[in-house]
Order: C-alpha cells, then sequence, then structure tokens
C-alpha cells in the first residue's frame, strides 16, 4: 500500500513538472530546433526527478500506447450528485492531441486481480466482486465525473504496474454504462457538496506548443 501511494504522488510530481517543462523557454527553443515535442520519459531521464523503478516504467509505457501525460490529479466534481475525486493521471493521445484519455493507475495486485469475492449489488448484482472490476468501475465513475465537470467526451483505461511489468485495459461497456447508477446512489447518502474552481487541463497550451 505504501509503496502504491509514493508511486502515485511521484507520477504526480512527474507529471506535474512535465507540463512546466514543457512551457519553459528552453524547451521551447529546443522544439523549435528539433521540430518535436520531448517525451515525459526524455523529461525524466534529463531531470533524473523518478526514483521508483515502475514509475518510469509506466511512463515509458504510455509513450508506448500514443499517450502523452499533459496532467495529474485532475479535480472531478459534480455538486448534484455530491461526489467527487480526481484523475490520476489525463493524457492526451500522441496521433490526435485534442483526444483525451483518463488513466487509472494501480499498483501491485498480483496474482489476484481478477479473483471475486461475490458479487456487486443493485444494478450490478450479475459482476463479480473482483479488483480488477472494481477498477474498472472507479475510472468509469471518474470519466462521468470529468466529462461533467469540463466539456467534451473522454476515453478511459485502466492501468496496472508492478515491478516488472506493465498492461492496461480500457473501461468496459458495462461499468461505463452503470457509472451513472452509482453516482445517482451516493447522490442518496452524501451530503451536499461547496462548488470548487475549475481549471482547465494542460491540454489548450501543449496543443498549441505542439503545432509550432
Amino acid at each position: 500500500m505504501r509503496r502504491g501511494t509514493e508511486i502515485d504522488s511521484e507520477l504526480n510530481r512527474v507529471v506535474k513538472a512535465y507540463g512546466r517543462w514543457i512551457r519553459s523557454p528552453s524547451t521551447m527553443s529546443r522544439i523549435q530546433a528539433d521540430g518535436r515535442l520531448p517525451s515525459a520519459v526524455e523529461f525524466a531521464s534529463e531531470s533524473a526527478v523518478v526514483q521508483h523503478r515502475p514509475t518510469r516504467k509506466i511512463l515509458k509505457y504510455l509513450e508506448a500506447i500514443g499517450l502523452m501525460p499533459v496532467d495529474a490529479q485532475v479535480r472531478v466534481v459534480d455538486t448534484d450528485a455530491r461526489c467527487r475525486t480526481a484523475a490520476d493521471i489525463v493524457c492526451a493521445r500522441v496521433e490526435r492531441i485534442s483526444s483525451l484519455v483518463i488513466v487509472e493507475v494501480k499498483c501491485g495486485f498480483d496474482g489476484y486481480v481478477s479473483l471475486s469475492s461475490g458479487r456487486m449489488q443493485f444494478e450490478l448484482r450479475k459482476v463479480p466482486d473482483s479488483p480488477r472490476n472494481q477498477h474498472h468501475l472507479q475510472v468509469a465513475v471518474t470519466r462521468e465525473l470529468y466529462m461533467r465537470t469540463y466539456t467534451g467526451d473522454v476515453d478511459a483505461i485502466v492501468l496496472w504496474a508492478n515491478e516488472s511489468t506493465v498492461r492496461h485495459e480500457r473501461v468496459e461497456r458495462w461499468a461505463a454504462v452503470h457509472a451513472s447508477d452509482v453516482l445517482d446512489r451516493i447522490k442518496k447518502k452524501a451530503p451536499p457538496l461547496e462548488v470548487p474552481k475549475q481549471r482547465k487541463t494542460r491540454v489548450g497550451k501543449i496543443a498549441k506548443t505542439r503545432r509550432v
């Protein structure tokens, strides 16, 4: 648990620092000279800010599947549903930078991610209550909240990482379909929320940078 928390914190720091680095004058000059946008992996290697091996493996994996991290721990909220959380990482697709993907990062779970302790409840009573399915439902709810907080559609994946491997799955349809049902049930039990100040992700600025 502690190890996973440390990796989450490190990813948060690295992705946010990468966003600042991309917009720095020295990096802008490099982009103009090279005609390309340096990756988060390059940034991590040059700045030596990564201490945990899984963090570096996650960054390399995201690059390999065509995703560029643009922000981390992005707040999402629906005051009507009385629910708030944060997206672990928000990425842009390299081939289409306006297309966003929420990445829910899970560390560990080796050998038991698909083990079920029974069934979920209510509308999901036919779904095995395994860590894998819980993670799919979690990212589906985060995705739904993101779309309610900001404008436009967004995709989502769950990414599992450990010391030796990294893999991902796109949010499953059953989870995406029932995300609103979950929020409706939270609304019935949770107290009202205060509205946080919304902010835009850094995709717009990075998109402009990429067109240099």
